[in-house]
Protein backbone atom coordinates (compact mmCIF):
# COMPACT_ATOMS: atom_id res chain seq x y z
CA UNK A 1 0.00 0.00 0.00
CA UNK A 2 1.26 3.43 -0.08
CA UNK A 3 1.06 5.83 1.90
CA UNK A 4 -0.03 9.78 1.51
CA UNK A 5 0.46 13.13 3.13
CA UNK A 6 -2.63 15.76 2.14
CA UNK A 7 -1.25 19.67 2.41
CA UNK A 8 -2.49 22.95 0.91
CA UNK A 9 -1.15 25.61 -0.23
CA UNK A 10 -1.92 28.94 -0.89
CA UNK A 11 -1.00 28.70 -5.03
CA UNK A 12 -0.79 24.68 -5.67
CA UNK A 13 -3.85 23.90 -3.74
CA UNK A 14 -4.01 20.33 -1.84
CA UNK A 15 -1.25 17.94 -3.08
CA UNK A 16 -0.39 14.21 -1.58
CA UNK A 17 3.16 14.02 -0.91
CA UNK A 18 3.35 10.32 -1.55
CA UNK A 19 6.41 8.19 0.78
CA UNK A 20 7.05 5.06 -1.58
CA UNK A 21 9.77 5.32 -4.28
CA UNK A 22 8.20 3.68 -6.79
CA UNK A 23 4.74 4.65 -8.24
CA UNK A 24 2.35 3.97 -11.19
CA UNK A 25 -0.96 5.23 -11.83
CA UNK A 26 -4.19 3.41 -10.68
CA UNK A 27 -7.97 3.90 -12.46
CA UNK A 28 -9.00 5.38 -9.63
CA UNK A 29 -7.11 8.65 -10.13
CA UNK A 30 -8.15 8.89 -13.34
CA UNK A 31 -9.02 12.32 -13.80
CA UNK A 32 -12.86 12.20 -15.59
CA UNK A 33 -14.53 15.56 -15.26
CA UNK A 34 -12.62 18.23 -13.95
CA UNK A 35 -13.29 22.06 -13.89
CA UNK A 36 -10.21 25.00 -14.04
CA UNK A 37 -9.85 26.92 -11.33
CA UNK A 38 -7.26 29.64 -12.74
CA UNK A 39 -3.96 29.90 -14.42
CA UNK A 40 -0.60 29.59 -12.41
CA UNK A 41 2.09 29.20 -14.72
CA UNK A 42 2.65 30.21 -18.61
CA UNK A 43 5.94 29.18 -20.36
CA UNK A 44 7.05 28.90 -23.44
CA UNK A 45 6.41 25.42 -24.45
CA UNK A 46 2.83 24.69 -22.08
CA UNK A 47 0.79 26.79 -19.99
CA UNK A 48 -0.13 25.38 -16.14
CA UNK A 49 -3.79 25.71 -14.52
CA UNK A 50 -5.02 25.24 -11.50
CA UNK A 51 -8.13 22.13 -11.30
CA UNK A 52 -9.94 20.35 -9.30
CA UNK A 53 -11.18 17.28 -10.29
CA UNK A 54 -14.98 16.07 -9.82
CA UNK A 55 -13.93 13.55 -7.12
CA UNK A 56 -12.64 16.96 -5.06
CA UNK A 57 -8.74 16.44 -5.57
CA UNK A 58 -6.94 19.71 -6.63
CA UNK A 59 -4.36 19.44 -9.31
CA UNK A 60 -2.29 20.67 -11.77
CA UNK A 61 -3.40 20.43 -15.39
CA UNK A 62 -0.32 21.27 -17.73
CA UNK A 63 -1.37 22.24 -21.27
CA UNK A 64 0.85 22.26 -24.60
CA UNK A 65 1.15 24.57 -27.04
CA UNK A 66 1.52 22.93 -29.95
CA UNK A 67 1.02 19.16 -30.39
CA UNK A 68 2.30 18.83 -33.71
CA UNK A 69 6.01 20.10 -33.21
CA UNK A 70 5.72 18.68 -29.47
CA UNK A 71 4.96 15.38 -29.97
CA UNK A 72 7.86 13.48 -28.88
CA UNK A 73 8.87 16.29 -26.19
CA UNK A 74 5.36 15.39 -25.20
CA UNK A 75 5.89 11.56 -25.35
CA UNK A 76 9.01 11.65 -23.19
CA UNK A 77 7.74 14.22 -20.79
CA UNK A 78 4.85 11.58 -20.00
CA UNK A 79 7.00 8.28 -20.01
CA UNK A 80 9.72 9.96 -17.71
CA UNK A 81 7.05 10.76 -15.64
CA UNK A 82 4.91 7.62 -15.71
CA UNK A 83 7.24 4.99 -15.33
CA UNK A 84 9.77 6.83 -12.58
CA UNK A 85 7.93 7.39 -9.76
CA UNK A 86 10.14 8.70 -6.74
CA UNK A 87 9.28 10.46 -3.75
CA UNK A 88 11.78 13.69 -5.05
CA UNK A 89 9.97 13.51 -8.45
CA UNK A 90 6.74 15.22 -9.26
CA UNK A 91 4.19 12.68 -9.54
CA UNK A 92 2.07 12.36 -13.24
CA UNK A 93 -1.88 11.83 -12.37
CA UNK A 94 -3.40 11.47 -15.88
CA UNK A 95 -2.80 12.38 -19.42
CA UNK A 96 -5.39 13.38 -21.96
CA UNK A 97 -4.54 13.35 -25.87
CA UNK A 98 -7.29 16.04 -26.01
CA UNK A 99 -9.69 18.40 -23.88
CA UNK A 100 -13.06 19.24 -23.12
CA UNK A 101 -15.05 21.91 -24.54
CA UNK A 102 -14.71 24.09 -21.12
CA UNK A 103 -11.30 23.79 -20.84
CA UNK A 104 -10.73 24.70 -24.55
CA UNK A 105 -13.02 28.19 -23.94
CA UNK A 106 -11.18 29.01 -20.43
CA UNK A 107 -7.79 29.05 -21.91
CA UNK A 108 -8.77 30.95 -24.79
CA UNK A 109 -8.20 28.14 -27.68
CA UNK A 110 -9.36 28.42 -31.14
CA UNK A 111 -12.33 26.31 -31.46
CA UNK A 112 -10.92 25.71 -35.32
CA UNK A 113 -7.80 24.37 -33.87
CA UNK A 114 -6.93 20.94 -32.98
CA UNK A 115 -7.04 20.35 -28.91
CA UNK A 116 -3.60 20.48 -27.16
CA UNK A 117 -3.00 17.85 -24.94
CA UNK A 118 -2.83 17.73 -21.44
CA UNK A 119 -1.01 16.76 -18.37
CA UNK A 120 -2.37 15.84 -14.86
CA UNK A 121 0.39 16.23 -12.00
CA UNK A 122 0.52 16.54 -8.54
CA UNK A 123 0.28 19.82 -6.53
CA UNK A 124 2.92 20.39 -4.62
CA UNK A 125 3.41 23.53 -2.17
CA UNK A 126 6.16 25.49 -0.28
CA UNK A 127 4.34 25.90 2.66
CA UNK A 128 5.21 28.52 5.60
CA UNK A 129 2.94 31.12 3.89
CA UNK A 130 5.18 31.35 0.51
CA UNK A 131 3.14 32.39 -2.51
CA UNK A 132 4.34 29.79 -4.72
CA UNK A 133 6.10 26.27 -4.57
CA UNK A 134 9.61 26.45 -6.17
CA UNK A 135 12.83 26.61 -4.61
CA UNK A 136 13.18 30.08 -5.28
CA UNK A 137 9.77 30.63 -3.72
CA UNK A 138 10.58 28.83 -0.66
CA UNK A 139 13.75 30.66 -0.19
CA UNK A 140 12.39 34.10 -0.89
CA UNK A 141 9.24 33.72 0.79
CA UNK A 142 9.99 31.87 3.90
CA UNK A 143 7.37 32.50 6.24
CA UNK A 144 7.96 30.71 9.38
CA UNK A 145 8.58 33.92 11.68
CA UNK A 146 12.59 33.85 11.77
CA UNK A 147 12.65 34.92 8.12
CA UNK A 148 15.77 32.67 6.91
CA UNK A 149 16.89 29.05 6.53
CA UNK A 150 19.25 26.91 8.01
CA UNK A 151 22.53 26.02 6.07
CA UNK A 152 21.72 22.70 7.29
CA UNK A 153 18.44 23.12 6.17
CA UNK A 154 19.67 24.01 2.79
CA UNK A 155 21.91 20.90 2.41
CA UNK A 156 18.69 19.03 3.42
CA UNK A 157 17.08 19.95 0.35
CA UNK A 158 20.26 19.95 -2.03
CA UNK A 159 20.78 16.39 -0.86
CA UNK A 160 16.89 15.22 -1.85
CA UNK A 161 17.70 16.30 -5.47
CA UNK A 162 20.86 15.20 -6.13
CA UNK A 163 19.15 12.11 -4.60
CA UNK A 164 16.35 12.47 -7.64
CA UNK A 165 18.81 13.23 -9.94
CA UNK A 166 20.95 10.11 -8.93
CA UNK A 167 17.79 7.78 -9.64
CA UNK A 168 16.77 9.07 -13.07
CA UNK A 169 20.66 8.64 -14.43
CA UNK A 170 19.78 5.02 -12.58
CA UNK A 171 16.79 4.93 -14.94
CA UNK A 172 18.74 6.31 -18.13
CA UNK A 173 17.71 9.44 -17.99
CA UNK A 174 18.81 13.03 -17.98
CA UNK A 175 17.02 15.77 -16.52
CA UNK A 176 19.14 18.62 -18.83
CA UNK A 177 17.29 21.63 -17.22
CA UNK A 178 18.23 21.41 -12.99
CA UNK A 179 17.46 25.16 -11.97
CA UNK A 180 15.69 26.17 -8.73
CA UNK A 181 12.58 27.56 -10.61
CA UNK A 182 12.63 23.59 -12.06
CA UNK A 183 12.49 22.95 -7.66
CA UNK A 184 9.16 22.38 -6.24
CA UNK A 185 9.08 22.30 -2.72
CA UNK A 186 6.89 19.92 -0.36
CA UNK A 187 6.24 20.33 3.15
CA UNK A 188 4.18 18.22 5.78
CA UNK A 189 4.37 17.64 9.19
CA UNK A 190 5.52 13.91 9.09
CA UNK A 191 8.59 14.77 6.91
CA UNK A 192 9.18 17.85 6.74
CA UNK A 193 10.33 19.60 3.60
CA UNK A 194 10.90 17.30 0.54
CA UNK A 195 12.22 18.56 -2.97
CA UNK A 196 10.54 17.40 -5.92
CA UNK A 197 12.18 17.44 -9.50
CA UNK A 198 9.53 19.20 -12.32
CA UNK A 199 9.73 19.61 -15.58
CA UNK A 200 11.08 17.03 -17.43
CA UNK A 201 10.59 18.81 -21.12
CA UNK A 202 13.82 19.01 -21.51
CA UNK A 203 14.91 15.40 -20.58
CA UNK A 204 15.89 12.86 -22.71
CA UNK A 205 15.78 9.26 -22.60
CA UNK A 206 19.71 8.58 -24.14
CA UNK A 207 22.32 9.52 -21.91
CA UNK A 208 24.21 11.20 -25.14
CA UNK A 209 22.41 14.14 -25.85
CA UNK A 210 22.68 15.99 -28.97
CA UNK A 211 20.49 19.00 -28.87
CA UNK A 212 21.45 22.27 -27.29
CA UNK A 213 19.05 22.36 -23.91
CA UNK A 214 19.30 24.02 -20.75
CA UNK A 215 18.81 27.16 -19.15
CA UNK A 216 21.55 30.29 -18.51
CA UNK A 217 23.53 30.43 -16.45
CA UNK A 218 23.05 26.71 -15.63
CA UNK A 219 23.93 24.86 -18.44
CA UNK A 220 27.72 23.08 -19.18
CA UNK A 221 30.88 24.49 -20.80
CA UNK A 222 30.10 21.43 -23.23
CA UNK A 223 27.09 23.16 -24.42
CA UNK A 224 29.00 26.46 -25.76
CA UNK A 225 32.21 25.09 -27.06
CA UNK A 226 31.49 23.03 -30.33
CA UNK A 227 29.54 25.87 -32.17
CA UNK A 228 27.90 28.85 -31.18
CA UNK A 229 24.59 28.58 -28.72
CA UNK A 230 21.33 29.37 -30.99
CA UNK A 231 20.08 31.11 -28.15
CA UNK A 232 21.11 33.07 -25.02
CA UNK A 233 18.28 34.31 -23.40
CA UNK A 234 16.16 31.73 -21.16
CA UNK A 235 15.55 28.44 -22.19
CA UNK A 236 17.33 26.86 -25.09
CA UNK A 237 15.71 25.24 -27.60
CA UNK A 238 14.56 21.15 -27.72
CA UNK A 239 15.66 20.35 -31.07
CA UNK A 240 16.38 22.24 -34.39
CA UNK A 241 18.68 21.84 -37.92
CA UNK A 242 20.71 24.36 -36.06
CA UNK A 243 20.85 22.68 -32.42
CA UNK A 244 22.89 19.57 -34.06
CA UNK A 245 26.43 19.65 -31.85
CA UNK A 246 29.79 17.93 -33.65
CA UNK A 247 29.68 15.63 -31.22
CA UNK A 248 27.78 13.86 -28.85
CA UNK A 249 28.19 15.45 -25.18
CA UNK A 250 26.92 13.60 -21.55
CA UNK A 251 23.87 14.30 -21.11
CA UNK A 252 24.56 13.21 -17.53
CA UNK A 253 27.54 14.84 -16.64
CA UNK A 254 25.75 17.87 -18.18
CA UNK A 255 23.42 17.39 -15.11
CA UNK A 256 25.96 17.68 -12.66
CA UNK A 257 27.23 20.79 -13.96
CA UNK A 258 24.18 22.25 -13.31
CA UNK A 259 23.88 20.61 -9.35
CA UNK A 260 27.03 22.58 -8.61
CA UNK A 261 25.19 25.44 -10.30
CA UNK A 262 22.56 25.30 -8.24
CA UNK A 263 24.20 24.47 -4.95
CA UNK A 264 26.31 27.81 -5.48
CA UNK A 265 23.27 29.82 -6.06
CA UNK A 266 21.44 28.53 -3.43
CA UNK A 267 23.80 28.50 -0.59
CA UNK A 268 24.43 31.80 -1.31
CA UNK A 269 21.32 33.16 -1.21
CA UNK A 270 20.48 35.96 1.28
CA UNK A 271 17.74 34.01 2.77
CA UNK A 272 20.48 31.00 3.90
CA UNK A 273 21.64 31.17 7.56
CA UNK A 274 25.28 29.87 7.15
CA UNK A 275 26.10 30.52 11.04
CA UNK A 276 24.05 32.36 13.90
CA UNK A 277 23.38 35.86 13.27
CA UNK A 278 24.90 35.95 9.61
CA UNK A 279 23.11 35.27 6.37
CA UNK A 280 24.43 35.35 3.01
CA UNK A 281 24.92 38.34 0.61
CA UNK A 282 21.92 40.57 0.17
CA UNK A 283 21.29 40.04 -3.92
CA UNK A 284 17.59 38.98 -4.33
CA UNK A 285 16.74 36.72 -6.89
CA UNK A 286 14.53 39.72 -8.69
CA UNK A 287 17.72 41.71 -8.66
CA UNK A 288 19.63 39.04 -10.74
CA UNK A 289 16.76 38.04 -13.25
CA UNK A 290 16.49 41.74 -13.86
CA UNK A 291 20.80 42.16 -14.44
CA UNK A 292 19.61 39.14 -17.06
CA UNK A 293 17.63 40.88 -19.30
CA UNK A 294 19.40 41.14 -22.35
CA UNK A 295 19.26 40.91 -26.27
CA UNK A 296 19.95 37.50 -27.45
CA UNK A 297 20.59 38.77 -31.15
CA UNK A 298 22.89 40.70 -29.96
CA UNK A 299 24.90 38.17 -27.76
CA UNK A 300 25.37 35.87 -30.72
CA UNK A 301 26.31 38.64 -32.98
CA UNK A 302 28.89 39.39 -30.62
CA UNK A 303 30.10 35.60 -30.09
CA UNK A 304 30.22 34.99 -33.65
CA UNK A 305 32.46 38.03 -34.67
CA UNK A 306 34.35 37.50 -31.29
CA UNK A 307 35.02 41.18 -30.80
CA UNK A 308 35.43 42.28 -27.11
CA UNK A 309 36.32 45.85 -28.08
CA UNK A 310 32.29 46.46 -29.09
CA UNK A 311 30.47 47.53 -26.27
CA UNK A 312 26.93 46.28 -25.16
CA UNK A 313 24.10 48.07 -24.06
CA UNK A 314 23.87 47.52 -20.57
CA UNK A 315 25.61 46.11 -17.65
CA UNK A 316 23.28 42.44 -18.09
CA UNK A 317 24.86 41.87 -21.60
CA UNK A 318 28.15 42.42 -21.05
CA UNK A 319 28.19 40.28 -18.18
CA UNK A 320 25.96 37.27 -19.97
CA UNK A 321 28.65 37.67 -22.56
CA UNK A 322 31.55 37.85 -20.47
CA UNK A 323 29.73 34.54 -18.74
CA UNK A 324 29.60 32.88 -21.79
CA UNK A 325 33.24 33.82 -23.10
CA UNK A 326 34.72 32.08 -19.64
CA UNK A 327 32.51 28.94 -19.68
CA UNK A 328 33.79 28.20 -23.13
CA UNK A 329 37.19 28.55 -21.89
CA UNK A 330 36.76 26.08 -19.06
CA UNK A 331 36.53 23.01 -21.43
CA UNK A 332 39.35 21.02 -20.27
CA UNK A 333 40.66 22.40 -17.22
CA UNK A 334 40.61 21.49 -13.88
CA UNK A 335 37.85 21.87 -11.36
CA UNK A 336 40.41 23.73 -9.44
CA UNK A 337 41.28 26.26 -12.10
CA UNK A 338 37.29 26.71 -13.21
CA UNK A 339 36.42 27.46 -9.59
CA UNK A 340 39.29 29.83 -9.43
CA UNK A 341 38.19 31.56 -12.68
CA UNK A 342 34.36 31.64 -11.19
CA UNK A 343 35.48 34.39 -8.81
CA UNK A 344 35.73 36.46 -11.56
CA UNK A 345 33.22 35.61 -13.67
CA UNK A 346 29.69 37.59 -13.92
CA UNK A 347 26.89 35.10 -12.33
CA UNK A 348 29.33 32.78 -10.65
CA UNK A 349 31.16 35.73 -9.17
CA UNK A 350 28.18 37.42 -7.45
CA UNK A 351 27.29 34.18 -5.86
CA UNK A 352 30.46 33.22 -4.16
CA UNK A 353 30.85 36.99 -3.19
CA UNK A 354 27.42 36.73 -1.45
CA UNK A 355 28.76 34.14 0.76
CA UNK A 356 31.89 35.96 1.76
CA UNK A 357 33.24 33.15 3.26
CA UNK A 358 33.26 29.66 2.03
CA UNK A 359 35.41 26.21 3.63
CA UNK A 360 37.14 23.55 2.58
CA UNK A 361 34.58 21.51 2.23
CA UNK A 362 32.52 23.47 -0.01
CA UNK A 363 35.98 24.44 -2.45
CA UNK A 364 36.35 20.54 -2.40
CA UNK A 365 32.76 19.82 -3.57
CA UNK A 366 32.55 22.94 -6.33
CA UNK A 367 36.29 22.38 -7.40
CA UNK A 368 34.74 18.30 -8.26
CA UNK A 369 31.41 19.25 -10.05
CA UNK A 370 33.41 21.85 -12.29
CA UNK A 371 35.62 19.49 -13.94
CA UNK A 372 36.12 20.94 -17.43
CA UNK A 373 36.69 17.28 -18.34
CA UNK A 374 32.97 15.38 -18.70
CA UNK A 375 34.50 12.29 -18.33
CA UNK A 376 36.25 12.96 -15.06
CA UNK A 377 33.23 14.84 -13.31
CA UNK A 378 31.70 12.57 -10.36
CA UNK A 379 28.05 10.99 -11.45
CA UNK A 380 25.03 12.00 -9.24
CA UNK A 381 25.62 8.85 -7.28
CA UNK A 382 28.70 9.80 -6.13
CA UNK A 383 27.68 13.59 -5.13
CA UNK A 384 25.88 11.91 -2.47
CA UNK A 385 28.82 10.27 -0.82
CA UNK A 386 30.78 13.62 -0.63
CA UNK A 387 31.88 15.74 2.27
CA UNK A 388 29.60 18.50 1.67
CA UNK A 389 26.66 16.34 3.02
CA UNK A 390 28.46 14.65 6.12
CA UNK A 391 26.18 16.25 8.65
CA UNK A 392 22.73 15.68 6.83
CA UNK A 393 22.54 12.50 4.92
CA UNK A 394 21.58 10.26 7.54
CA UNK A 395 19.45 12.48 8.90
CA UNK A 396 17.71 13.17 5.30
CA UNK A 397 17.53 9.31 4.76
CA UNK A 398 16.25 7.82 8.42
CA UNK A 399 13.51 11.18 7.33
CA UNK A 400 12.57 10.63 4.08
CA UNK A 401 13.90 7.05 2.66
CA UNK A 402 12.74 5.14 5.35
CA UNK A 403 9.24 5.34 5.45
Amino acid sequence: WTKYTQTFHPLFGWFLAFHDSFTTSTSSEKVEKYRVNGSIGNGGQANIYLIQADDGRQLVLKVFKDKNQQKERIKNELSILRYNGHINIVRVIDYHDSLDSQTLAYISHPPTSPSPPGLFLELVQSGFGAKGGTLWDYLDMRGDGRGYILYQEMLEILYQIVKGIAFLHSKGVAHRDIKPENILISVSDEVGAVAKIADFGCACLDAMGKSRIGTFPFFAPELVLNSVVSSVAGSLPLSSTDCEYERDYDAMKFDVWSIGCLVLHTISHPSVEREKGKQAGKETRGEEAERSKIDSETILKQLEMETTKEKLDGNAANDKLQFLRALKSMKGKTGKENFTQMRTVPYFGSALANLRHIDEVEVDFFERVFEGNPDKRPSASDLLSFRLFDGVRERVESRIYSL
